[in-house]
């Protein structure tokens, strides 16, 4: 509420008495009145208040902020006031997933892939034009791989493109890119681990004497769960 002040002041009458008819105006009456030192009274009345409401009005935005994370789903809620206004804001943490997967990594087996734990994937010449898989606990051994659009590549040989044979289940690279063979489709989950297929397996294996790791494989091979290193 704010007040505003105005100031009136209240003049004499204008009018003269009867016994000063011989003036012919107020002016010559206030004139003969000054020189006997008489002056117009001036009187100034208190100023009167004037009352404006004024009506504030609090417009307040909510937006939901949401954060795309590959933790577990969680709400957090927060709640203020302001000039009288209780505002809540609340924000969701949705998990997702797949991991982020850098354009160039390493492949090293998960601490559960048994006697291969630890190990890096690398690349070996099988005799021309092909290339197969094996393991090497040096970490200078490991090749590097990218992974776009589902398709798995080997970065270390020119990008070349990985394929899965359907009938003996093997990851191997074709460098002449013989008609025919069909690139394995991979993924990364939410806990950085490779996810391959073909039309047979689902399942990476590792066998030492079957071309090393393959799709699916017999009872000599035992389950390796390749996890995605960034390369540095």
């Amino acid at each position: 509420m704010q007040e505003q002040k105005r100031q009136v002041t209240a003049a004499a009458s204008t009018n003269f008495p009867a016994y000063a008819s011989a003036c012919t105006s107020f002016a010559k009456y206030s004139s003969a009145c000054s020189c006997l030192g008489v002056t117009v009274p001036t009187t100034t009345l208190p100023t009167p208040l004037a009352t404006v409401t004024v009506t504030a009005s609090v417009t307040s935005t909510l937006s939901l902020a949401t954060t795309t994370t590959s933790a577990v789903t969680s709400t957090r809620t927060e709640t203020f006031t302001t000039t009288g206004v209780t505002v809540t804001t609340t924000d969701v943490d949705i998990a997702t997933a797949t991991a982020s997967v850098p354009f160039r990594f390493r492949l090293r087996a998960n601490s559960n892939s048994g006697a291969s734990a630890g190990q890096y994937v690398k690349g070996y010449d099988a005799g021309a034009p092909y290339y197969f898989f094996n393991l090497s606990p040096n970490v200078a051994d490991a090749w590097l791989f990218s992974l776009e659009n589902g398709v798995l590549t080997a970065g270390s040989l020119g990008d070349q493109v990985i394929n899965a044979a359907p009938a003996n289940t093997y990851l191997f690279i074709d460098t002449s890119n013989s008609p025919g063979w069909q690139p394995v489709p991979c993924s990364v989950d939410s806990t950085s681990i490779l996810q391959c297929h073909n039309t047979l397996y689902e399942v990476l294996r590792f066998c030492q004497n079957l071309n090393g790791i393959v799709l699916g494989g017999n009872n000599d091979c035992y389950d390796i769960f390749l996890k995605v290193v960034a390369a540095g």
